[in-house]
């Protein structure tokens, strides 16, 4: 959001002070706005990937793991089917 300089009218002080009242609650609002919007998304970004280390911890417990070599192979494999599927 641009800031831009505010330029009052020739009125008395006490209707310059509400203008300027009026601005600046406008963009606290907006600020509160958009600070709740980059909560929400933090969260959400924090829960899935939590869910992501819960199903990797769940896999080493029923001993699905692969060696290093199969795992970067069936990443390959993966990364290669979704860029398939975009072309």
């Amino acid at each position: 959001m641009k800031f831009y300089p505010i330029k009052l009218k020739n009125f008395s002080f006490y209707a310059n002070m509400i203008v300027l009242i009026k601005l600046i609650r406008k963009r606290a609002d907006f600020m509160s706005n958009n600070i709740k919007e980059l909560n929400s998304e933090k969260k959400t970004n924090e829960n899935h990937l939590l869910r992501f280390l819960d199903r990797g911890i769940d896999d080493m417990e029923a001993d699905r793991v692969l060696p290093l070599e199969e795992a970067f192979e069936k990443i390959t494999e993966l990364r290669n089917k979704r860029r398939d599927a975009r072309n």
